[in-house]
C-alpha cells in the first residue's frame, strides 16, 4: 500500500520507530504504510486541516473589514511558480474575471497565521472575495514536515499497531469474574494534546484578533 499524499512520515522513519526493519518483508511494509495513512487521515480529521501543501481556491463574504481569515495555514504562496503571496480577487457579481484581482502592493499576508489584510476593507457582499493560495506543511516524501508534527503520527502509528497487535484496537471496555478494563477509542489522550498547536480554531467575527496556531 503505498502511502497517501497526506501522510506524515515516511515508512523507513515508521519502522526504525517501531523497531522493524524496513524492506525486510512486503506484509510488513503494506501494513506500516497503513498504519501511517490511518494515523495521518484521522490527525487531518482532528485537526480540521489539510496538513500537506496544497493549492486552495476559496470564497468569502466581505464585511467591511480590513481583514479576512483563510482555513488553511502556513500560507507558503500563489498559486503560480515563484509567486510570494495569493492571489486575491473582489468582485460584486462573484465571476471574478479579468479585472477583478486585487494588486499584490494592496494587501499584507500573514503566513503563519493566514491573515489577508487590505488597505482600505473588503466591501460587504456575499461570496464577493475569492483568494487562491498555497498552504501547508509539503510532503512526508519531502521531509518538510514539522519533526513535532512528524513525532505525533509516529507516536499514534505506534498506539495503533501496539493495540492491533493487542487485539484491543476499537473495545470501550470487557469485563471477566466481575473486572472491567476500559481501552481508550479514537485518539489516546496523550497524542490529542500533543495535536493542540495544530488545531483549527473558529472566530466569532472576522474583525476580531486572532491567531491559528
Amino acid at each position: 500500500m503505498p502511502l497517501n499524499a497526506n501522510a506524515l512520515a515516511l515508512r523507513a522513519t515508521a519502522s526504525t520507530f517501531l523497531g522493524i526493519t524496513d524492506g525486510d518483508n512486503a506484509v510488513v511494509d503494506a501494513e506500516t504504510e497503513r498504519l501511517i495513512n490511518t494515523a495521518s487521515e484521522i490527525i487531518a480529521k482532528r485537526t480540521q486541516r489539510i496538513l500537506y501543501t496544497l493549492t486552495h481556491t476559496q470564497y468569502l463574504d466581505g464585511s467591511r473589514t480590513d481583514k479576512i481569515l483563510l482555513k488553511q495555514w502556513p500560507i507558503t504562496g500563489g498559486p503560480a511558480d515563484g509567486a510570494t503571496k495569493p492571489e486575491v480577487f473582489i468582485d460584486g457579481k462573484s465571476e471574478f474575471g479579468a479585472g477583478t484581482e486585487v494588486d499584490v502592493d494592496e494587501y499584507y499576508v500573514d503566513e503563519d497565521i493566514a491573515i489577508v489584510m487590505v488597505k482600505g476593507s473588503f466591501p460587504k457582499g456575499t461570496r464577493n472575495i475569492k483568494v487562491v493560495y498555497e498552504a501547508g506543511y509539503g510532503t512526508a516524501a519531502g521531509s518538510n514536515i514539522p519533526s513535532d508534527l512528524e513525532n505525533i503520527c509516529l507516536e499514534f502509528v505506534q498506539y495503533l499497531n501496539q493495540k492491533h497487535h493487542d487485539r484491543r484496537l476499537g473495545l470501550e471496555s470487557k469485563g471477566k469474574s466481575g473486572e472491567s478494563v476500559t481501552y481508550e477509542l479514537g485518539i489516546p489522550t496523550y497524542i490529542d494534546a500533543m495535536l493542540e498547536p495544530y488545531m483549527r480554531r473558529d472566530f466569532a467575527a472576522s474583525n476580531a484578533p486572532v491567531t491559528n496556531g
